[in-house]
């Protein structure tokens, strides 16, 4: 559930001319266009996340996929897409720059792709797709 607090803090950024003002404080989310594609062994979510903050909002793509063995996560990671490098930029900034992050981040282009294996390692699949539930209908994003 940690995991799901710290996302909600993605530091959206603005998509009109200054890409450094961030939405750090979002006055509404909404997440669409969510689906959930389970095969035997990996559950993807795939969503968009729209932050609004007065007149200023962003959008972030979301695919999260998860690997199974025995129906126990073996491997995880969140992809985030911007509409912007900018965009990825500040995010990938922002969570490089925390002492205490242990997740592995790689930023490319407008894109952040997150290894987050260790916070779902050994998680049961119903778990992860109970979770994955809970971002496509926009309950994490409840402030």
């Amino acid at each position: 559930m940690s995991l799901m607090a710290l996302c909600c803090c993605l530091g959206f950024t603005a998509c009109g001319d200054d890409d450094d003002d961030f939405i750090d404080d979002p006055d509404k989310v909404f997440v669409n266009d969510g689906t959930i594609t389970e095969t035997d062994n990996q559950l993807v979510l795939k969503c968009t996340a729209k932050a609004t903050q007065g007149s200023k909002s962003a959008k972030v793509n979301l695919t999260w996929t998860c690997d199974f063995e025995n129906e126990r996560c073996v491997k995880s990671a969140h992809v985030w897409t911007y509409s912007t490098e900018a965009q990825a930029k500040a995010y990938y900034e922002g969570m490089t720059s925390d002492p205490e992050e242990t997740r592995n981040f790689t930023l490319v282009g407008k894109t952040v792709v997150e290894d987050s294996t260790e916070d779902f390692m050994d998680w049961e699949k119903d778990r992860v797709r109970h979770e994955m539930e809970e971002i496509k209908n926009g309950k994490w994003f409840d402030f």
